[in-house]
């Protein structure tokens, strides 16, 4: 009889290994390893991490404006007033007069460490970060008046983590978040031969974003909304240069405009049909 009890539990133990390994195959724990046609996975390496003033900090009252929160009227400070373009200038080094906080996505996390990212969010682009704000006198929230942006009110905010991101817009509009410290990259000699960490740029055009890329070009947008159109064969042969920060086309850079081949501070990728 114990020889029975032991073997059906021996069966039941199987049963419920075999049950778990399946589960861990469909739901990878790896949030850097996105599952083909899913949205691209966000970086769990962040590029800067600015640490929010203290709560109950005194602010100048020349940022302090009035936001209507609940119902009634609270102070709030710009989330510009912290993420500065500065910061960000100094990150990818620019020295001209271009926003390169568009060049970034944010991840609000409180000092109990829940983030914008709970539910499953993606992080936040600029242009909807720039319209947020701090309520310092209402749990340290981060608030989104315009529009209202309830998955990204972050209490007790702590801190702000900025990943250097590019934006693809699909076909039909919609925007797709790429954070590049998410994508895989390899060795490739960059413009002065030397070895250097390059992201593929048919990275950015994965099934998620179209199933035929053969059928677009794409227009590259830089903070300064300078703009270049390449073929879907450029594509597959170019790289973003990571340390670099510029593109490079093994195969077609000597064909190429210097700007052209080398690419700086991409911010957009848009998918246009081709003719």
């Amino acid at each position: 009889m114990k020889k029975t009890h032991l073997l059906v539990l021996f069966a039941i133990l199987m049963l419920l290994f075999t049950a778990c390994s399946e589960k861990d195959d469909k739901n990878p724990t790896d949030p850097t390893t996105p599952i083909v046609g899913n949205p691209p996975a966000m970086a769990l390496t962040a590029d800067y991490v600015f640490d929010l003033p203290a709560e109950g900090t005194e602010y100048p009252d020349s940022v302090i404006v009035d936001i209507e929160y609940s119902g009634a009227p609270t102070p709030g400070i710009p989330l510009t007033y912290f993420i500065t373009k500065a910061m960000t200038d100094e990150l990818v080094g620019n020295n001209k007069a271009d926003d390169t906080r568009s060049l970034f996505a944010y991840e609000p996390v409180g000092s109990d460490g829940i983030s914008s990212r709970k539910n499953g969010d993606d992080d936040i682009f600029w242009s909807l970060f720039k319209e947020g704000y701090l309520l310092p006198e209402n749990a340290h929230r981060v608030f989104f008046e315009n529009p209202p942006v309830n998955a990204y009110n972050v209490k007790y905010l702590d801190k702000i983590k900025l990943y250097r991101a590019v934006q693809v817009i699909k076909p039909n509009g919609d925007k797709v978040l790429f954070e590049l410290n998410a994508l895989e990259t390899q060795q490739v000699a960059n413009h002065n031969d030397a070895q250097e960490a390059g992201i593929e740029l048919k990275s950015f055009i994965s099934t998620f974003v179209t199933e035929t890329p053969a059928n677009y070009t794409y227009e590259f947008m830089a903070s300064d909304e300078f703009a270049v159109s390449y073929t879907w064969e450029q594509i597959q042969d170019g790289y973003w240069l990571k340390d670099s920060k510029t593109t490079i086309f093994p195969t077609f850079n000597d064909d190429m405009s210097n700007s052209q081949k080398k690419f700086k501070k991409l911010m957009q990728i848009k998918l246009i049909p081709a003719e």
